[in-house]
C-alpha cells in the first residue's frame, strides 16, 4: 500500500486478483479522498493518456528528466489528479501528481492538494 506522509488516503490496493498472464495488479485511489471510482479526464480525443519520450532536454512533471506516460484521472468526487510512469537513468517510477483541473483555483505547488494548514 503506497501512501503519503502528509495523511492524504492510500492510492495504490492491492486488489486481491492476479491478472491474466500472472504478475501483480492494483487498484488505484484517489490521494485526495481515497475514492475507488476514477476515470480518465475529459481532455479531449486521445489526450487523457500520453507517452512523452526519453529526452535529456525537458525536465518532466516528476522532477527527473527522461521519458514518462502521463494518464490524467479524476475520481467522482471532482479531484484530479495524473498518474505517471517515468524512467529516469535506469530506474522507473510512480509518481502521482495533483492536476490542473480542480479546483479551479491555481494549484500551490507547497499545497497542491488544498489542504487546511
Amino acid at each position: 500500500m503506497l501512501n503519503t506522509d502528509s495523511g492524504h488516503a492510500s492510492v495504490l490496493q492491492p486488489d486481491g486478483e492476479t491478472p491474466r498472464g500472472g504478475g501483480l495488479r492494483w487498484l488505484v485511489r484517489c490521494p485526495k479522498c481515497g475514492e475507488e471510482n476514477i476515470d480518465r479526464a475529459e481532455t479531449g480525443p486521445h489526450q487523457s493518456v500520453t507517452m512523452h519520450p526519453d529526452r535529456d532536454e525537458y525536465d518532466s512533471p516528476t522532477g527527473t528528466r527522461g521519458g514518462y506516460v502521463q494518464v490524467e484521472l479524476t475520481c467522482s468526487g471532482g479531484h484530479d489528479f495524473r498518474l505517471f510512469l517515468a524512467n529516469h537513468k535506469g530506474m522507473e517510477y510512480i509518481d502521482i501528481i495533483a492536476g490542473e483541473g480542480r479546483p479551479a483555483a491555481p494549484v500551490d505547488p507547497e499545497n497542491p492538494w488544498g489542504d487546511a494548514v
